[in-house]
């Protein structure tokens, strides 16, 4: 899920990577009621930098789901001390500039949403309410007309804020 190659951290003769690190943050937001959205890991200098962001299938995350989460992963990463002497852990909801999920559709319904697409060769962007979304397809509503979209073609579904 994270965009960054593998980090790899030896100890003992074993090898922790950040494919199986996100594997069992993945396992632990799991068994909270809770799915990982991406885990980005970047270390300078053995100093490690870990950003998680979780969400819920049928609400948005609390604030004490992601402390809960934080103290599940922090947890474990201490159980690594030759790997993760020295880190900063964070843990959020995705916020509005994260692309949703084909997971988190069904939850947003009835938000505001921006759709990015491409039409004719063409970066599109729409912006419109968040009517219906089955077997792959998102409805957005507009002033003016309603369109149809398949989600895999969507290059990014964005919530908007609403004051």
């Amino acid at each position: 899920m994270g965009q960054n190659a593998p980090l790899f951290c030896f100890t003992w003769g074993k090898l922790l990577e950040s494919l199986e690190l996100e594997k069992r943050i993945s396992e632990f937001a799991l068994s909270m009621g809770l799915r990982l959205i991406s885990v980005h890991m970047t270390s300078l200098r053995k100093k490690f930098q870990i950003r998680i962001l979780a969400d819920a299938e049928d609400h948005n995350i609390t604030i004490a789901e992601c402390a809960a989460l934080s103290r599940t992963a922090g947890d474990f990463l201490d159980s690594y001390p030759h790997e993760f002497p020295d880190y900063k852990l964070e843990v959020s909801s995705p916020g509005l500039n994260t692309a949703l999920k084909d997971w988190q559709v069904k939850k947003n319904i009835g938000h505001k949403v921006t759709v990015k697409y491409r039409a004719d060769g063409k970066h599109q962007r729409i912006e419109g309410t968040l009517n219906h979304y089955e077997n792959g397809t998102v409805v957005i509503s507009t002033e003016s007309q309603e369109q149809h979209f398949e989600l895999k073609t969507i290059e990014g579904l964005y919530v908007q804020p609403e004051f």
